[in-house]
């Protein structure tokens, strides 16, 4: 998230600043979200993404799949195979899922 967050900011080219005075949060609360010194509440971050015009989940994104990383590597050689048979079985599963015509009155939520 740190860096999905500064990236963002300075994609719109808004400064620390400018962030703040959006938000309402100080800018060196903001500074110390942005270089991990500081976690934010899920109303910060949805206060956040907001005023980047985002989804929360576009600034945790990065920071989630960094964390399952260190988890996979963390894994034994046994562990990751399994880790990644269970990720081979779920992209299955959504595939099949995505090629089934919908029924007029189901949707793939009611699928079993």
């Amino acid at each position: 998230m740190i860096s999905a967050m500064k990236k963002l900011r300075n994609d719109r080219a808004l400064t620390l600043e400018q962030l703040a005075d959006i938000t309402g949060l100080s800018k060196g609360f903001l500074s110390q979200i942005e270089t991990g010194k500081r976690q934010a509440s899920q109303a910060t971050l949805q206060l956040i993404a907001d005023a980047l015009g985002c989804s929360m989940s576009a600034l945790i994104a990065e920071e989630l799949s960094a964390q399952a990383l260190r988890v996979f590597e963390a894994l034994s050689q046994d562990g990751r195979r399994d880790a990644l048979r269970y990720l081979h079985f779920l992209a299955a599963q959504e595939a099949s899922e995505a090629s089934e015509p919908c029924s007029p009155h189901q949707d793939s939520r009611t699928r079993s």
